[in-house]
Order: C-alpha cells, then structure tokens, then sequence
C-alpha cells in the first residue's frame, strides 16, 4: 500500500496535487468565488450597456445571449421558473453620454475585470511564476473580458442559427419526430466550445502559458469538459434548492458562490499540472500570491 501511496504521489497528478495544496488553491478558489458577486454585477450592467448599441431593442438574439449567459452560469438567470439573481428584464443601459458617462463606463469595466484580476494572480501563483508588470496584467484582463464578450455573441449567433435549423428538420420529419439531439445537442456543443475559448483565454491570456505540445491542448479540452459537467450539475441544484423551505431564497447566491468556487479549483487545478510539466519553470515557486 506504501509503494502505491509513494508512486501515486511521485507521479505529475499528485506532484500537481501538493502544489494546488501548498499554494493553499481551496482558499484562493473561495476568494475569487467571492469576488465573482460584485464582478457579475458590474459586468451584467457592461454587457447591457454594450448590447444596447449592437442589438435593437429584445430580439431573438438578445434573448439567445441571455440563454447562453444563464448555462454558462447556472442561477444567475431565472430559467423555467427556477430562482435566479437577476432578471434579465431588469437590466437597463447606462448613458454613456459625457465624462461622468464614460467615468462610469470606466469603473464598470475595472470592476468588471476584479474577476479575472483574482483568477489570473492565482492561476500564474499555481504556474510559478511572478506576477508581473500591473499595467500589462489590467491590460490582459481587459483583452479577456473583451474577448469573452465576443464568445458568448458568437455563442449567441451559432444557437439562433442552430435553432433555425432544428426548425427546419422538425419541418421535414413532421410533428414528433424530432430526435431530441436536434434541440439540444446544438446547444451543449456551443456551450462547450464557449468554456474552452474561457478556459484558454484564461491559461493562455492570463497565465501566459506557452502552446509547447499537446499537454496544453488536453488540460484545456479536460477543464473545459469539467467545467461543462459542473454546469448541468449545478442547474440540477438551482431546481432542488428551488423547492427546499430554507434554501429556496438564497438558492441563486448559494449556487453561484458554490458553482464559481469549483470553476476556479478545477482552473487551479489544471495550472498547477501545467506548472509541474512545464520545463521551463523556476527552480522554486512562489509560495505567495503573485501580485494582481
């Protein structure tokens, strides 16, 4: 039983194992969960704001871009009478009129960014590495936001055109006869493909991970899937909270701090495996947070 203990922990997955531990990644996890909270908030109100000038008025694509946003995160959303944190009726543009509107606009966008200031310190803690220059960091953070916003259109786009053709096929077969993987297959897929461009963004962008071989690829493509899973177990959770007496009000905060703590252990997770078979990584890691 000791040689097996021993090998198991010799090997990259219990190496990566005791560098998530020694850098303390469950409680660095829990501190980006919490800054999640004021993060969503501001860039719900951000993509509002965005979306008011590239979308006329609540069309097929707004509402499909809140769909995308409510799977990518489960309870954010009220989806099919399940409580969420907000509703999407509510959200209202800001003016961005003036230098208070774009002082405004500003501030959003930098709270909006507090996320993934905290992912991309402890992601880079978990690689190793230093935290680097704070202009170039916020910079990076900016990019990322940028581009995830690009993602979930995208995202948005390819269900509305995936959903026109399920109506198509439901034409040709006839009332019935739809297999189900029509309806939902289109959209796991583009769910998927949207968490690996999150889960890339955030190694690649924020980490600053090099593509050397196919390791990179794997952790990717395998966090991405995880992230995927935790998805659908996590909406499972907003039904069954939804009917429980005590947890029914608070189920969508309780959801979101629970679902964003595991995104963000599953991301250290695979940091620390890339910083552990990374040849090029110093000879002693950082014990303590990289500076955001």
């Amino acid at each position: 039983m000791r040689r097996v203990v021993a090998r198991v922990t010799a090997s990259v997955w219990g190496r990566a194992v005791a560098r998530y531990t020694r850098h303390h990644g469950g409680l660095l996890a829990g501190g980006i969960a919490y800054a999640s909270l004021a993060s969503l908030a501001a860039g719900l109100l951000l993509v509002a704001t965005v979306a008011s000038f590239l979308v006329i008025g609540r069309g097929e694509l707004w509402d499909t871009m809140v769909d995308v946003v409510a799977d990518a995160v489960p309870g954010l959303f009220p989806v099919d009478g399940q409580p969420g944190l907000v509703d999407p009726a509510t959200l209202h543009p800001t003016a961005v009129t003036g230098v208070v509107g774009v002082v405004a606009l500003v501030m959003l966008a930098r709270t909006a960014t507090g996320y993934l200031s905290g992912l991309r310190a402890a992601v880079r803690t978990m690689l190793g590495r230093e935290g680097g220059n704070a202009v170039t960091g916020r910079v990076a953070d900016a990019v990322t936001l940028l581009a995830l916003g690009l993602v979930v259109a995208v995202a948005a786009v390819v269900q509305v055109a995936a959903s026109s053709f399920a109506v198509t096929l439901a034409g040709w077969w006839g009332e019935g006869g739809t297999p189900v993987w029509t309806l939902r297959g289109p959209a796991m897929v583009a769910a998927l493909v949207a968490d690996v461009a999150f889960v890339a963004l955030v190694y690649l962008v924020l980490g600053r991970v090099r593509w050397r071989d196919r390791l990179v690829m794997v952790t990717i493509l395998g966090v991405a899937v995880a992230i995927t899973v935790l998805q659908q177990l996590s909406s499972l959770l907003v039904a069954s909270a939804a009917h429980h007496v005590i947890l029914a009000p608070f189920a969508a905060v309780l959801v979101i701090l629970l679902f964003t703590s595991l995104v963000a252990q599953v991301l250290l997770l695979g940091a620390a495996l890339l910083g552990e078979v990374n040849p090029h990584k110093a000879a002693s890691a950082p014990t303590t947070l990289a500076s955001p």
